[in-house]
C-alpha cells in the first residue's frame, strides 16, 4: 500500500467497525514487521479500541506494552541454590530430594516438615549370606566366611522381631524413658509428640522379610533419621544372631515420607518442565495447604542473631588481646634494646613481633605497605625484601594469630551484615518483641565496636602486608584478596553508612523512637527517679509485687528492659545515629540526641577502650548523606553539648550518685530485715543495682578520658567520688542477699511461672489467626509448665525444676514468627498500622506500631515467664550482668582503682574489702556465655587475666592488712603515751589540781642581744592537763582525739576483714583473716628477731646459799610456764615464728650439751673406771665415784643439766601451745598431720609434725637437723666405740651428780606449776635428751640396746640416791649449832627438800623416758620414798625432825 492509499484510508469517514479493523491490522502489521514473528509465538496482547470521536475522524486505541517482554528485557539472571534435603551414602541408591530455589525456601520447608512430621525412610536391602566384609558391603574386603544352610524363613522372621525390640529398648535407655512395655503405636506417638525427643537419633520402626532364596535375602526397613549404613550394619548383626555372616549387595531408599520412587526423576529425564511439575507435586504432598512454610528458616534467623552476637563479643576480646600484645611487645623490645649492652642481656631480635619495631625492617615494611594490597604478583626475589625472606618462618609464626583474627573479622562482618539485612527484610522490628530488637541492636553495636577496635591497630596494614608477601613467596593459595582489601580500605563509619543505609526506616520508627523514650525516662530528675524505686518512700506498697507500669505503657513488655544498662542504651542510640545520621531530621529524636551528647563525652567501646564521643559523632555527621545546612546545625549542637558534658554533666551525675547511695542503703536494710520480700522486689533490686553499675562505669570512663577543651586542664572536681566504695559495698551486699535467699526467689518466681502460664492458657484459645506451628509451640510451652510440680513441693522434696532455656529459645523464635506474619494476619494479632498509614521520617513518636490487646497480654505472660525462669536458672548470671564492675581491673582503669582504693583506706576503711571481693565475679568458666552475664574473655588471655586477678587480689589484701597493722601500732603508741603520763617523772609538770606551772623557754637562736635577754627573762606559762582528762568531753562526735580516730579506724578495718571468710578468685581461695594474722605474725617476728639478735645473758646458777639465807631463783618458772601467754604468743607469731624460737632454743641446748660433753671427755678415764664397777659392785662404784669426781664438777654438771632442762621444758610448752592454737584454726589439716609423729614415719614427716607442735617419740627433729650444721659438726661422734664410750661416761656422770642437787638453789615445790621452784625437776628432760641424742647419732641404733643403756643408768642413779639417803645425818662443817646436839631447823629443811627433790627427779626421768617404766624403777628403788617425797612437797611447811649428830 502506497502513502496516498494509506492517507485515504485514514481520511475517509468509516463506521466504528471499519476503524477498529484498520487499527488492529496496522498494529499487527507493525508488530510482524518489527519482530518478524507470528502473533502466536510472540504472545503479545491485541490492541484495544478505547473511544472514537463524534465525527469519526479520530480514534483512541491502546497498544500493548512490550517493555517487559522477554525479547525486549532479556532473561532474568537469578542465583539458584541447590541443596539436598536428605543424604545417600556411596553404597546406597534411591530417592535424593533437592531443594531448588533462590533462597532455599523449598529445601528449608522440606527439611522443616521432615523434622516436624518425622518423615520415615523405607530402605530395601538385598543381601547375600556366606561372607563378612569390612564395610558390610559386597564391594568391601572379605574378612571371613561361614555356612548358611541352617537359615530358614521362620527362624529369620523371629530374629527380625527380636532385633527390632532390642533396638527400641536401646532407644528408650538412650532417651532416658521408662523401659516398660510399649506397643509400636505408643512408641511412635511418644517420638512424634515430645519436643524433648526431637533430635537426630536413629530409630528402627520395623523390619519385614520380602524374599528369602538362599544365599540371597531381601529385607525392608522402616527408619527415622538414618541412612544406608545403618541398614548394612543391621543386616550384618541379624546374620550374626543366626550364627552366620551376610553382606549387602544393594541398598535402595524407596520411600521418604509421602514421597515415593514414582515421584522422582532419573538423571536423563531432568528437564525444566519436568522439574517444575515435580516441584508442584511434591509441594502438594509435603504441604497440602499449598503454602511453603518458613518455620525452619526463621528458627535459623533467631539463632543467627544470638550466635552472631556471641561470636562478635568473642572477636572483640581477641582483637583487644592482640592490641595489648602489640603494645606490650613494643615496650619490652625498647626495654631490652636499652639493656642490650649489658652482660647476659636478652637479644631483642628473639622477642615476639620484634621485626615490627626493628629499624632494619623499616625500609621493607614501608615498601610493602605501599604495594598493599597485592592486586598483582610480587617479586619474590626483590633485594628490598631479603631481610623479610630470611626471617620468613619467625614472621609467619608470629603473625599467624593476627591473620586468622583479621580473616575471622571479615567473615563475621559479612555474616553480620547479611543477618541484619535479612532481619530488616523479613521482620517488623520494634521493642514489643524485645529479645529480637535487643539482639539486633547488640549485633549492630558489636560490629561497630569491633571495626573501631580493629581501626585502632595501627600496624594492621604492615602485618597483613608481611604475611601476604611471605605466603606469596611460598606460592601459597590461602591469600585472600578480600581480606587484604578489607584491611587496606578500613573506614568503620563510612563502611557501615554505605552498607546499612537501608536500615534508616527501621532505626527511626521501630527502634530509635521507643529507645529515646526509655532514655528520657532514665535521664529525668535523679531524686524523682530514685524515689520511685525507694521502698522507704512507698511504705504502702512494700508488701505488693513490683510492676514497672510506665515501662509497659511504652510497649516494653519485657522486665529485662527495666534494668537494661544506660550505657548500652546510649551506645545503641549513638551507633544508630552514626550509621544513619538522617534520623536526626526528626525533631524529637534530635532533642533526645542533644541530651545524650550533653550527658557524656566518653563512649566505651570495649573494656577500657574509649572513644571521644563528640569527635566520633562529628566524623559521622561529616561523612553522612546530609545537606550542608543540616551538617552545620548538627555541628553547632555538638559543640554546645560538648561544653555542657565537660562542665555540668559531672555535677549532675554526682548528685545522682548521692540519691542512689541512699536508695541502695535503705533498700538493702529493708530487704535484709525482711528477706521474704526478695521475690516480689527482685526487679526493683535489679534496677537499682543496674543504676549503680551505670554510674560507676560512667565515672571510671570519664576519669580515664581527657575532658574536651584545652590540654592540661585539670579534671572536674566532681569526678572525685569519696563514697564510691560505699556504693560498691551495698551492691555487693544486695548480691550476696540474693545468693543467700535463693530459695525464696525460687519459690516466688516458680509460682509466678505457674500463674502466668494459667493466664496464657486462658488467652491462647482467643487467638484464632495463628499458624498451626506457632500454636503448637504455645501449646507445648503451656503443657510443659503445667506438668511441673508446685515450687514449694519441689523445694521440700529437694528436686530442681527443669531447665527453661528451651522455652526461652522457643519464645525468641516465636517473636520472629510474629514479626513475619502476612499483612492480613499481622494486623489481626499484632494490631500494627495499616499500609496506608504514614511511615516517613516525619511520623510522630506515637505512630510506631502498637500491639493489639490480645497480643500484649500474650507478650506480658511470655516475657514474665522468661524473666522468672532466668531468676531460677541463671540468677548468678543476671547478678553478674547488673553488677559488673570488671572495668576497675582493666589496665587503663588501674590508676582509678588505686586512687579510689587508697582514698577508701583513709576515709572509709569499713568498705575497703569490697574491692578484692569484686574479683569473685570474674568467672573463667568456658561454658558461661557472655550473653548470660559471663565475662568476655578469649582463650589466649584466660591465663593472663586469671594471674592478673590473683595478683590484684593479693595486692589489695596485703595493703589492707598493712594498713591495719600500721593502725594497730599507732594505737599501741598512743596507749603507751597515755600510760607514760602516769610515770612519776612527769609529776612536776602537773600542778595541784591541774594548775599551770611555769616552764622556762629557751631563747631563740637569732635576734639582738637585748632582745635575747628580754626573752630569756620572761617565763611562759604552760598548762598541762591531768592524765585522764582527755576522756571528759561535752560531745563525742565533735571532740575526737587522735586515739579515738585511730581506734575507730582499727575497728572498721578489722570489721571489714572479718566480714568475709574467704574470697574465691580464679578457683583460688583467699582468707582475709589469715592475711591479717600473717601480717601480724611478720610484724611480731621482726620485733622478736631484733630482740633475739641482741646479746642475751643466759641465766646461770647462783653460788651455794649461805647458811640461813633463802636461795634466789635463777630462772623463775613463772616466766615461761603460763600456757595462756604462750598460746597468745603462738597466735601472734604463728608456726614459723615458733619454729624460729625453737631453733634458737635448740642452739642454746646444744651449747649446754657441748659443755657437758667437754666435762665427760676431761674425766673420761675416771668415769670409765667407775662404770666398770656399776654392774659388779654398785655400792663400791658410788664410793669410788665420790672420791674420783670432785664435788665442784658434780655441781657444775647439775647447773648445765638444769639450764638445759629448762630450755627443753620451755620449748615443749611452746610447741604444746602452738598445737592447741592450730587445732582450733586448722582442725582438718591438723587431723591429717596427727599421725606423722609416730617413729615409723620418714624423718621429713616427723619434722612436719614437730613444726605443727606434735611431740615426736624417740626423735628430736630440730636437734638432729642442727647437728648437721657446720657449727655443731664437732658434737657428732665418729665411730660406734666412741659413741658407746661417751654414753657410758654420761651414765656414770649423771648418776653421781644427782645427789648434789642440794647445792643448787633448792626452793620449795610449786604446786601451781607442779614443779620445783629451782627448776631441778627439769633435769629429767635434760638427762633423757642427752642420752637419747647421743645414742641416735649413729645410724639405725637398736632399740633394745638403747633400753639397756637407760636401765644401767637407772640402776646406777638409784644406788647413788640411796647412798645419799643413808648419809643425810652426816655432819657438815659449820652446821652444828655450837654446843647444841642437834642440827638447825634450816639445815634439816634444806636436806629434806634436797632429798625429796632428788627422789622426784628420779621419778621424772622414768616418766619422761620412752624406754623405761615404773616397774623398772620399783625394781631398783623403793617407791615408798617417792610417795613420801611427793607428800612432803605438797605440805604447807614440812615439819623438821631433830637428828642427833653421830
Amino acid at each position: 500500500m502506497d502513502s496516498s492509499a494509506r492517507f485515504e484510508s485514514h481520511s475517509q469517514i468509516n463506521d466504528d467497525n471499519s476503524v477498529s479493523t484498520n487499527f488492529l491490522t496496522l498494529q499487527q502489521n507493525l508488530t510482524e514487521v518489527a519482530f518478524s514473528f507470528d502473533n502466536g509465538s510472540l504472545n503479545v496482547p491485541k490492541p484495544r479500541l478505547e473511544s472514537v470521536s463524534e465525527d469519526g475522524n479520530l480514534a483512541v486505541v491502546s497498544l500493548p506494552s512490550i517493555a517487559d517482554h522477554p525479547l525486549v528485557r532479556g532473561p532474568f539472571h537469578r542465583h539458584l541454590c541447590v541443596k539436598p534435603v536428605n543424604y545417600l551414602d556411596i553404597f546406597s541408591s534411591g530417592i535424593l530430594l533437592l531443594g531448588i530455589t533462590r533462597h532455599n525456601f523449598l529445601e528449608r520447608s522440606l527439611m522443616a516438615s521432615a523434622r516436624r512430621k518425622h518423615f520415615r525412610q523405607v530402605f530395601k536391602v538385598l543381601g547375600e549370606y556366606g561372607a563378612s566384609h569390612d564395610n558390610f558391603c559386597k564391594l568391601g574386603k572379605k574378612v571371613a566366611e561361614c555356612g548358611f544352610s541352617h537359615v530358614d524363613r521362620t527362624w529369620l522372621v523371629k530374629k527380625l522381631k527380636y532385633f527390632t525390640d532390642d533396638h527400641k529398648k536401646m532407644i528408650r535407655r538412650q532417651l532416658k524413658l521408662d523401659v516398660g512395655e510399649y506397643t509400636n503405636e505408643t512408641f511412635d506417638r511418644l517420638l512424634t509428640s515430645s519436643n524433648s525427643l526431637r533430635r537426630s537419633v536413629e530409630v528402627l520402626h520395623n523390619i519385614s522379610l520380602l524374599k528369602l532364596v538362599l544365599p540371597f535375602v531381601e529385607l525392608e526397613m522402616e527408619l527415622s533419621n538414618s541412612n544406608g549404613e545403618f541398614c548394612r550394619k543391621a543386616l550384618h548383626q541379624i546374620a550374626l544372631k543366626q550364627r552366620s555372616y551376610a553382606a549387602a549387595l544393594k541398598v535402595t531408599l524407596s520411600q521418604y515420607g509421602p514421597i515415593g520412587i514414582e515421584d522422582t526423576l532419573l538423571v536423563e529425564e531432568i528437564t525444566v518442565e519436568k522439574v517444575l511439575e515435580k516441584m508442584r507435586i511434591l509441594n502438594e504432598k509435603v504441604n497440602p495447604s499449598g503454602v511453603l512454610e518458613n518455620t525452619y528458616y526463621h528458627q535459623k534467623l533467631a539463632e543467627q542473631l544470638i550466635l552472631r552476637t556471641s561470636h562478635g563479643k568473642g572477636l572483640l576480646a581477641r582483637v583487644y588481646h592482640l592490641r595489648k600484645m602489640l603494645g606490650s611487645s613494643r615496650i619490652r623490645y625498647e626495654k631490652v634494646k636499652s639493656q642490650q649492652q649489658a652482660v647476659g642481656a636478652e637479644n631483642p631480635a628473639s622477642l615476639q613481633l620484634s621485626f615490627l619495631f626493628d629499624s632494619q625492617f623499616d625500609s621493607a615494611l614501608k615498601n610493602l605497605t605501599k604495594k598493599f594490597p597485592f592486586n598483582q604478583s610480587v617479586d619474590s626475589n626483590a633485594k628490598d625484601f631479603k631481610i623479610v625472606r630470611d626471617n620468613a618462618s619467625k614472621i609467619a609464626g608470629d603473625l599467624l594469630p593476627f591473620q586468622q583474627t583479621f580473616t575471622d573479622i571479615h567473615s563475621f562482618m559479612v555474616d553480620a551484615l547479611n543477618t541484619l539485612e535479612l532481619v530488616r527484610t523479613w521482620l517488623v522490628i520494634n521493642f514489643s518483641l524485645y529479645d529480637v530488637a535487643s539482639y539486633f541492636l547488640e549485633l549492630l553495636s558489636t560490629l561497630f565496636s569491633l571495626l573501631m577496635l580493629l581501626n585502632k591497630i595501627e600496624e594492621r596494614k604492615q602485618i597483613m602486608a608481611l604475611f601476604g608477601y611471605i605466603r606469596r613467596c611460598e606460592a601459597a593459595s590461602n591469600c585472600d584478596l578480600r581480606v587484604e582489601s578489607f584491611i587496606a580500605d578500613l573506614d568503620p563509619i563510612a563502611n557501615l553508612q554505605s552498607k546499612l543505609a537501608s536500615l534508616e526506616t527501621v532505626f527511626h520508627s521501630g527502634l530509635m523512637l521507643p529507645l529515646s523514650g526509655l532514655f528520657s525516662r532514665r535521664m529525668r530528675d535523679p531524686k524523682k527517679f530514685m524515689d520511685e524505686f525507694n521502698l522507704v518512700m512507698r511504705p504502702n506498697q512494700i508488701a505488693e509485687p513490683f510492676v514497672d507500669i510506665a515501662l509497659e505503657d511504652s510497649q516494653f513488655f519485657s522486665p529485662e528492659a527495666s534494668y537494661l544498662s544506660l550505657e548500652t542504651i546510649e551506645k545503641w542510640m549513638c551507633v544508630m545515629v552514626i550509621v544513619c545520621p538522617r534520623i536526626l531530621e526528626d525533631d524529637t529524636l534530635r532533642e533526645q540526641w542533644r541530651v545524650l551528647m550533653s550527658n557524656r563525652y566518653a563512649l566505651p567501646l570495649f573494656r577500657d577502650v574509649i572513644e571521644k564521643l563528640h569527635e566520633l559523632m562529628s566524623s559521622a555527621i561529616q561523612s553522612g548523606n546530609l545537606s550542608r545546612d543540616s551538617k552545620r546545625a548538627l555541628e553547632k549542637d555538638i559543640g554546645h553539648s560538648q561544653k555542657i558534658a565537660a562542665t555540668q554533666a559531672p555535677t549532675l551525675r554526682k548528685k545522682a550518685r548521692l540519691f542512689l547511695r541512699k536508695c541502695l542503703k535503705s533498700n538493702y536494710l529493708i530487704l535484709s530485715d525482711v528477706p521474704g520480700l526478695l521475690g516480689m522486689k527482685t526487679q526493683l533490686a535489679l534496677i537499682i543495682m543496674g543504676a549503680a553499675r551505670d554510674e560507676i562505669h560512667w565515672l571510671v570512663a570519664h576519669c580515664t578520658t581527657e575532658a574536651p577543651g584545652k590540654k592540661g586542664t585539670p579534671p572536674h572536681s566532681d569526678l572525685k567520688e569519696p563514697h564510691l566504695a560505699e556504693m560498691l559495698y551495698y551492691v555487693e551486699k544486695l548480691r550476696n542477699l540474693f545468693k543467700k535467699y535463693d530459695q525464696v526467689i525460687f519459690v516466688y518466681h516458680g509460682s509466678m511461672i505457674k500463674r502466668r502460664n494459667e493466664d496464657l492458657a486462658v488467652i491462647m484459645p482467643q487467638v484464632t489467626n495463628l499458624p498451626e506451628h506457632e500454636t503448637t509451640i504455645f501449646s507445648d510451652i503451656i503443657n510443659r509448665i503445667k506438668s511441673l510440680p508446685p515450687p514449694t513441693e519441689a523445694h521440700e522434696a529437694g528436686r530442681e525444676w527443669d531447665d527453661f532455656q528451651g522455652i526461652r529459645l522457643d519464645w525468641i523464635r516465636l517473636q520472629t514468627y510474629l514479626g513475619d506474619f502476612p499483612q492480613d494476619k499481622r494486623a489481626g494479632f499484632l494490631g500494627l498500622r495499616t499500609p496506608g498509614e504514614p511511615t516517613g521520617m516525619n511520623m510522630a513518636p506515637q505512630g510506631y506500631a502498637r500491639m493489639s490487646e490480645i497480643a500484649s497480654r500474650v507478650s506480658r505472660a511470655m516475657f514474665g515467664i522468661t524473666f522468672s525462669s532466668k531468676m531460677i536458672d541463671y540468677l548468678d548470671n543476671v547478678l553478674n550482668q547488673v553488677s559488673d564492675m570488671s572495668i576497675f581491673f582493666m589496665s587503663a582503669s588501674n590508676l582509678v582503682l588505686e586512687k579510689v582504693f587508697m582514698q577508701t583506706l583513709e576515709e572509709e576503711p569499713k568498705y575497703c574489702t569490697v574491692f578484692p571481693r569484686l574479683l569473685t565475679k570474674l568467672s573463667f568458666d568456658p561454658d558461661m556465655s557472655p550473653l548470660l552475664g559471663g565475662p568476655v574473655i578469649c582463650a589466649e588471655e584466660r591465663d593472663h587475666v586469671g594471674d592478673l586477678s590473683l595478683t590484684t587480689c593479693n595486692t589489695l589484701l596485703e595493703e589492707i592488712c598493712k594498713r591495719a597493722c600500721q593502725v594497730i601500732r599507732e594505737v599501741c603508741k598512743q596507749h603507751q603515751i597515755l600510760s607514760d603520763q602516769l610515770m612519776p617523772r612527769h609529776a612536776p609538770h602537773y600542778g595541784v589540781g591541774g594548775q599551770a606551772v611555769a616552764v622556762p623557754v629557751d631563747p631563740p637562736s637569732g635576734g639582738t642581744l637585748r632582745k635575747k635577754n628580754s626573752i630569756a627573762a620572761s617565763v611562759q606559762m604552760v598548762e598541762k592537763p591531768m592524765p585522764g582528762s582527755e576522756s571528759a568531753r561535752e560531745r563525742r562526735d565533735k571532740q575526737v582525739s587522735e586515739l579515738d580516730r585511730l581506734s575507730n579506724e582499727m575497728v572498721e578495718l578489722v570489721t571489714a576483714i572479718n566480714e568475709c571468710e574467704q574470697i574465691i578468685v580464679n578457683r583460688f581461695s583467699f582468707a582475709p583473716k589469715e592475711f591479717l594474722l600473717s601480717r601480724l605474725e611478720a610484724t611480731f617476728m621482726d620485733q622478736i628477731r631484733e630482740m633475739m639478735d641482741k646479746p642475751v645473758s643466759l641465766p646461770t646458777a647462783a653460788p651455794p646459799p649461805v647458811k640461813g639465807q633463802e636461795p634466789q631463783v635463777p630462772f623463775p618458772v613463772e616466766e615461761f610456764s603460763d600456757i595462756t601467754e604462750l598460746r597468745c604468743l603462738a597466735e601472734m607469731i604463728g608456726p614459723y615464728g615458733v619454729r624460729y624460737i625453737n631453733e634458737v632454743i635448740s642452739q642454746k641446748i646444744l651449747g649446754q650439751y657441748q659443755e657437758l660433753k667437754k666435762i665427760a671427755n676431761d674425766n673420761a678415764q675416771k668415769l670409765n673406771q667407775i662404770y666398770q664397777l656399776i654392774e659388779a659392785k654398785p655400792g663400791e662404784a658410788v664410793k669410788v665415784g665420790d672420791s674420783l669426781i670432785g664435788k665442784d664438777v658434780r655441781v657444775k654438771v647439775n647447773q648445765f643439766l638444769t639450764m638445759m632442762g629448762a630450755f627443753l621444758a620451755l620449748r615443749d610448752l611452746l610447741s604444746t601451745a602452738l598445737n592447741d592454737v592450730l587445732k582450733k584454726r586448722v582442725p582438718f589439716l591438723m587431723s591429717c598431720i596427727s599421725g606423722l609423729e609416730k617413729p615409723d614415719q620418714r624423718p621429713d614427716a616427723n619434722d612436719l609434725a614437730a613444726t605443727a607442735g606434735f611431740k615426736v617419740k624417740y626423735y628430736d627433729p630440730i636437734l638432729q637437723q642442727l647437728l648437721k650444721i657446720k657449727n655443731f659438726e664437732s658434737l657428732r661422734t665418729g665411730t660406734k666405740q666412741e659413741n658407746d664410750q661417751l654414753v657410758n661416761c654420761f651414765i656414770t656422770l649423771f648418776g653421781l651428780s644427782l645427789p648434789d642437787i642440794v647445792e643448787l638453789h633448792n626452793l620449795p615445790y610449786n604446786k601451781s606449776y607442779e614443779t620445783s621452784g629451782s627448776n631441778a625437776l627439769c633435769i629429767g628432760k635434760a638427762v633423757n635428751s642427752i642420752i637419747t641424742m647421743t645414742l641416735l647419732m649413729l645410724p639405725q641404733p637398736e632399740e633394745e640396746y638403747i633400753r639397756n643403756c637407760f636401765v644401767r643408768f637407772l640402776t646406777h642413779a638409784s644406788s647413788c640416791v640411796l647412798r645419799m639417803s643413808e648419809s643425810t645425818g652426816a655432819t657438815s662443817p659449820g652446821e652444828s649449832g655450837g654446843d647444841q646436839g642437834t642440827m638447825s631447823a634450816a639445815t634439816l629443811l634444806l636436806n629434806r627438800r634436797s632429798r625429796d627433790t632428788t627422789y622426784l627427779v628420779l621419778k621424772q626421768i622414768v616418766e619422761d623416758c620412752p624406754y623405761l617404766s615404773m616397774d623398772a624403777l620399783e625394781a631398783v628403788f623403793p617407791y615408798t620414798l617417792v610417795r613420801c617425797a611427793f607428800h612432803n612437797s605438797h605440805l604447807k611447811e614440812p615439819p623438821p625432825r631433830p637428828v642427833r649428830q653421830s
